[in-house]
């Protein structure tokens, strides 16, 4: 039995629309947000930001990251923004100086200053602006 070539191309044009592709819905992370990081008072050099949604809190959705150089990040310069409500924000920081013997490339943002800072913060179902405020004592201990 032969099928009409139609079906196949209906068929493939029903997947393609069930998949989310040209529909107009908009996708759970819309929203991002950007702002400053401030280590012990001065803007942090390097790092890494992770939004987390709090599930103990009832939010589910993706992680949102960002980037953080010369103390400002946005998560719209990758493709991990936030879908709002309560959130657990974790910081790596970084003292954004390569090291002279890192030959291989290891340790592009330098030397860790601090890992795993983390603040609760309760983020708009919009784009937002937060500026982040790290104590000296979340530093590395030596």
């Amino acid at each position: 039995m032969r099928s009409h070539p139609f079906v196949g191309l209906g068929l493939g044009l029903l997947m393609l629309i069930g998949s989310g592709c040209g529909g107009s819905n908009p996708s759970a992370t819309d929203f991002h947000v950007s702002g400053t990081v401030q280590f012990n008072g001065q803007p942090l050099p390097a790092g890494k930001i992770y939004f987390t949604p709090d599930s103990s809190q009832g939010n589910q959705g993706p992680q949102g990251v960002a980037e953080i150089s010369d103390g400002k990040y946005d998560t719209s310069e990758s493709r991990f923004g936030v879908v709002g409500g309560p959130y657990i924000v974790r910081i790596d920081g970084y003292d954004g100086v390569q090291p002279a013997d890192d030959e291989d490339g290891l340790f592009p943002d330098g030397q860790v200053v601090f890992r795993d800072y983390e603040v609760k913060l309760t983020l708009p179902e919009e784009n937002h602006v937060e500026d982040i405020q790290i104590p000296a004592t979340a530093g590395k201990k030596k």
